[in-house]
């Protein structure tokens, strides 16, 4: 194992020691957003690239299929390859960004702790979804609203503390899991794997949701070592 941290005296270090999420491109490049900025890891020099214009704590982040980078807090920042830096757009009066996602066409859809939208894979219009899709559950503060677009195209997105929803980007229909139905109400990751399941990792354990619409729990158990160490579920990845 080698540890990594940050240092005050090295520009190339972390940006800070709190990490909020890991993610890797399509370059299979390793980026850590933290407390304080986002840094790229350099296998070369065995250190990290700073950028300076990434100001505050970031959590949201999403790799389209065209390899664009998406990064949000209290703005959207968009990263250029060629220039290796960011382009940040004006802040929306919309909320400070918990979790984004995109569909099979690249548009983007960000969800705040006041509403949910979405742009188009130029970034040249914006539309903000219906709020009878939101309005029960998004309350303007520190909300768990984690998006995740699967494979068929539907928009996963956590209800923060109601359940999950899936909503049909083509018809725009939707179907709501509530919590008596998962594991937990309170949806933390979302997840698809190669089977087309999708995961939900909750407060109290995972959620398997199967192709057949069938449902899945798992759970910690104290005589069963072979099951999960801990109900509290942070993250879930799936490997190929």
């Amino acid at each position: 194992f080698e540890n990594y941290f940050h240092d005050s005296n090295n520009p190339h270090s972390l940006c800070n020691n709190f990490i909020k999420k890991l993610f890797i491109d399509h370059k299979n490049q390793v980026w850590v957003c933290t407390v304080d900025g986002v840094c790229r890891y350099r296998p070369a020099t065995n250190d990290f690239k700073r950028y300076d214009n990434l100001k505050g704590e970031f959590q949201a982040a999403v790799v389209a299929n065209n390899g664009k980078i998406y990064l949000g807090n209290t703005q959207l920042s968009v990263y250029d390859e060629k220039a290796d830096s960011f382009t940040t757009f004006p802040p929306q009066e919309h909320g400070y960004i918990i979790s984004l996602a995109v569909d099979k066409d690249d548009n983007l859809y960000a969800a705040t702790n006041s509403s949910i939208y979405f742009y188009n894979a130029d970034m040249t219009q914006m539309t903000i979804m219906s709020d009878c899709n939101f309005n029960d559950f998004l309350t303007h503060a520190d909300d768990i609203v984690p998006l995740y677009v699967d494979n068929e195209n539907n928009l996963w997105i956590g209800r923060n503390g109601k359940g999950v929803m899936r909503k049909n980007l083509k018809d725009n229909s939707i179907d709501i899991y509530d919590t008596q139905r998962l594991s937990n109400g309170i949806v933390r990751t979302i997840i698809e794997d190669n089977n087309k399941r999708i995961w939900l990792g909750t407060e109290k354990g995972i959620t398997i949701i199967n192709p057949d619409n069938s449902i899945e729990i798992v759970r910690h158990n104290f005589i069963d070592k072979d099951l999960l160490s801990d109900n509290a579920i942070y993250s879930i990845i799936c490997d190929k």
